[in-house]
């Protein structure tokens, strides 16, 4: 398989992956947004009926490099409010999705 081609299921296998997390949170949401195509930090956001703001960020191995550590740090430091509430979605493995909350000190464990 070519490097293209590679890269052509990779991305196929990603938007598939941000497709079911948002059909997921959807359910338990007011309001869905998502951004396909690495716009942002975010892939997907969403307003609960609770008023917290969910801003998820999708990868199919749950890995974050230091510059997306670096870069959801300055988030959480400089715009982040009580209301909003940072989550990663990662594939645990075949079968079951993880889910964390990121915080300062997770993020700080590698961004340097």
């Amino acid at each position: 398989m070519s490097k293209a081609e590679q890269g052509k299921r990779n991305r196929a296998n990603g938007y598939r992956f941000e497709i079911r997390i948002f059909n997921r949170v959807k359910k338990d949401a007011k309001y869905v947004i998502h951004s396909a195509g690495s716009y942002g930090l975010f892939d997907i956001v969403a307003l609960t009926w609770d008023g917290r703001v969910r801003l998820i960020t999708c990868k199919g191995n749950g890995y974050l490099s230091p510059q997306e550590r670096r870069k959801l740090l300055d988030y959480i430091h400089f715009k982040q409010t009580k209301h909003e509430v940072i989550e990663l979605h990662y594939y645990k493995n075949k079968r079951s999705i993880g889910r964390k909350i990121l915080t300062k000190e997770f993020l700080n464990e590698k961004a340097r």
